[in-house]
């Protein structure tokens, strides 16, 4: 399965190894066949060994070294070119200015050189850390065991014993090649934050900005679980960009030329990145040329905005809902935000003129429009649903078809579905959420007691053993840890118990 990820690997195995812990094991030879089959899944799934090949990862990290050799002797010689640079040589201010120029420039080089070396460095531990994930893949495979030999049994019995002794070994390995992949998705993601924390120690010249890093100068880019470019966004808005004629790229790129600050750029990429036509981009990029830093800010509804307060207790997978498109959406973020329709070009009349605050107005009428589609007979893309009282909130497959298709509240081209969180198995599903997450995906959690799920949050971020979620009942956005999750103690809407994620299918 090459389209997937490697946390989408681990997904399909862990889905996979939940229907291998449950499978009914009589009649044995039934069951047999049932594990060869599972067995061909495993093969189907999880046969190449993890990415990014150990040996060029290393070539990487020498192409990095070799640009950090080059980068210092550009430093000395920089450096012995403003020694040379005497006074008797150079007179007066100019002379002066030139001098200082060179040191400032000299100074700024060297951070250039150890970040150059640094990134060597974290390639070189990706490439010890793919190794081992691939060995480890490797070993999996000589765990697996998909056959029982029936020639020495007489009865059923003899069955059990061989079938329970493959199901075993079978297991195991599933469950190393579930940990190859992981440690491999681990190591990336590591790697990666070394690799951005290097480029953000390079000093850049003070008229860029003390707010402004080496990655964001670059091309905005702040990945990761928050900001206009979290997650996949930039790869999916280069992709775009790279698939236009030329005159449409032209346009793209006189759209980013002009914007007035990279925060500005950034969010032009996502509004590409979602889908947005030329059009809509052209008014997109003008009007956020007016807004203001806070205003564009708060075009990312999770970075302690208060505006996402939901209406009443019936709406919270609506405002849950609400959250994730504007998440995924930055047209849609600047309708709440703003008021301002980029698809149309129209300004959009505050819902409710009483309502102080004209962005929350603007959000609970977003909301209650996303309860009145999700509780309808067809969802946004026409397809049937199950319809529902509006005061009983919202079915989990009606959350899945408002995260699915075109203009839906997922990332876009991604296709999603309601699953049912193991109670015997939290610790495993913590997991998968998180990764799931850790990729850019905002993630619909169903939540309640020991009986029934009662409310929706929208788990956001998470970073080693706390994820961070969108609390309609709080407005804002509340961590919890692992042990929380794992424990049933969430205090999450006054829920403490996890039922059902909604995650991509």
């Amino acid at each position: 399965m090459g389209s997937l990820s490697l946390s989408g690997i681990e997904r399909e195995l862990r889905h996979l190894l939940a229907q291998i812990q449950d499978l009914d094991l009589w009649p044995p030879w039934d069951a047999v066949r049932t594990v060869v089959e599972f067995f061909g899944e495993v093969m189907h799934i999880a046969f190449e060994p993890p990415d990014p090949d150990p040996a060029i990862v290393l070539d990487c990290a020498g192409q990095w070294w070799n640009v950090s050799l080059a980068v210092d002797f550009a430093e000395g010689d920089v450096d012995a070119c403003r020694t040379a640079m005497v006074p008797a040589v150079w007179q007066g201010e100019a002379g002066d200015a030139a001098r200082s120029s060179m040191q400032a420039f000299s100074r700024r080089t060297g951070t250039v050189a150890q970040a150059t070396s640094s990134i060597n460095s974290a390639l070189q531990d990706l490439a010890v850390a793919m190794k081992a994930a691939r060995s480890r893949h490797s070993r999996a495979y000589g765990e697996l065991n998909p056959t029982v030999d029936f020639g020495f049994h007489l009865n059923p019995v003899g069955y059990l014993h061989d079938l329970e002794h493959a199901i075993e070994n079978f297991v195991r390995g599933v469950e190393d090649l579930i940990g190859a992949y992981s440690d491999a998705a681990t190591a990336v993601q590591t790697g990666q934050e070394k690799i951005e924390a290097a480029c953000e120690s390079i000093a850049l010249p003070a008229a860029i900005g003390a707010n402004e890093g080496a990655i964001s100068t670059i091309d905005g880019w702040t990945g990761g679980q928050q900001g206009p470019l979290r997650g996949t966004v930039l790869a999916r808005a280069n992709a775009r960009i790279a698939a236009m004629s030329a005159a449409d790229r032209a346009r793209v790129n006189g759209l980013l030329g002009a914007a007035p600050n990279d925060q500005a750029r950034a969010w032009i990429l996502a509004a590409v990145g979602s889908g947005a036509n030329l059009d809509t981009l052209d008014r997109f990029a003008a009007r956020i040329d007016t807004l203001s830093p806070t205003q564009l800010t708060a075009l990312d509804p999770t970075t302690g905005t208060s505006y996402t307060e939901g209406s009443d207790d019936t709406t919270c997978g609506s405002d849950a809902l609400v959250v994730a498109k504007m998440i995924n959406n930055p047209v849609y973020a600047l309708s709440i935000v703003d008021g301002y329709d980029a698809t149309t070009g129209a300004t959009m009349p505050t819902p409710n003129p009483t309502d102080t605050d004209p962005i929350h107005a603007r959000f609970v009428a977003a909301a209650n429009a996303m309860h009145d589609q999700t509780n309808s007979v067809l969802s946004h893309t026409g397809t049937p649903q199950v319809p529902w009282p509006q005061p009983w909130g919202t079915l989990p497959g009606a959350v899945a078809n408002a995260m699915d298709g075109p203009d839906g509240a997922g990332v876009p081209g991604t296709s999603y579905q309601g699953h049912l969180i193991d109670p015997y198995s939290l610790g495993s599903e913590y997991d998968s959420i998180g990764t799931t997450v850790s990729h850019g995906e905002a993630v619909p959690l169903f939540v309640g007691d020991g009986h029934s799920p009662r409310h929706i949050v929208l788990v956001t971020s998470t970073t080693g053993d706390t994820m961070t979620a969108y609390d309609p009942s709080r407005g804002q956005t509340y961590s919890f840890s692992r042990s929380d999750f794992v424990t049933n103690h969430l205090d999450l809407g006054g829920w403490t118990q996890a039922w059902l994620s909604v995650t991509p299918s």
